[in-house]
């Protein structure tokens, strides 16, 4: 094998591990987070609910779309926040309706 055909077969084993890998992962993620439902409701929805009230989850998203969380480590990362996380959501739908039952009051 010359040099070049070396150097390109390492340049494509730096780039699936560096990259690929984690984007492939992420396409076949994507129908299940655009499509696909959850607490009957759909998935992009109950992200967005579940982003406004738990910063745990918050957080998570926020590294997901700055690309500081990569997609082959978001259900490990996921799990170990989701007491927390869960806590969250329900401290804030639990506060919420203590303020609008006092606000009918």
């Amino acid at each position: 094998m010359s040099e070049v055909a070396e150097k390109l077969v390492q340049y494509r084993k730096l780039l699936r591990r560096d990259f690929a890998a984690d984007l492939e992962f992420g396409s076949r993620l994507a129908k299940r987070v655009f499509l696909g439902r959850f607490l009957f409701g759909s998935v992009p929805a109950r992200m967005v609910q579940f982003t406004r009230r738990s910063p745990r989850f918050s957080a998570i998203m926020q590294d997901l779309f700055a690309g500081k969380q990569p997609y082959l480590g978001l259900k490990k990362r996921l799990f170990r926040n989701l007491n927390g996380s869960l806590y969250e959501i329900g401290m804030s739908l639990g506060f919420s309706r203590l303020l609008s039952r006092n606000a009918r009051a």
